[in-house]
């Protein structure tokens, strides 16, 4: 139960900052760079971020769904599959915010 409150709380931190995001950054923002640049060669509305944590709620929901459907099953050497599963999610939940969390960072800092 513990490992689906992280997950859940880390999908809703993500959900706050593009909130935040979206009430205070511009219209427009960079959306792109060119290898190696720092200067963005693409912009578009801020509104394209909700895109991020839509896409990454999704996956980690799916994931939980995944690890309460294998709850009783043992992969291998009879370690817990629904373990595996919540741990992936959970890492991969706060990979994902910590980039996202950075990247408004950068674009809090570099379009005011």
């Amino acid at each position: 139960m513990e490992k689906k409150r992280i997950v859940l709380i880390l999908i809703y931190v993500m959900w706050a900052v593009l909130i935040l995001g979206l009430l205070f950054l511009p219209d427009n923002i960079p959306i792109h760079w060119s290898g190696g640049s720092t200067v963005p060669d693409g912009y578009g509305s801020k509104f394209l971020l909700i895109i991020i944590p839509f896409m990454f709620s999704l996956l980690g929901l799916g994931l939980l769904g995944v690890a309460s459907v294998m709850k009783n099953e043992k992969y291998g050497n009879g370690k817990s599959t629904y373990a595996a599963v919540m741990n992936t999610d959970i890492v991969m939940c706060a990979l994902i915010d910590i980039f996202f969390v950075c990247f408004m960072i950068y674009l809090f800092l570099h379009t005011s």
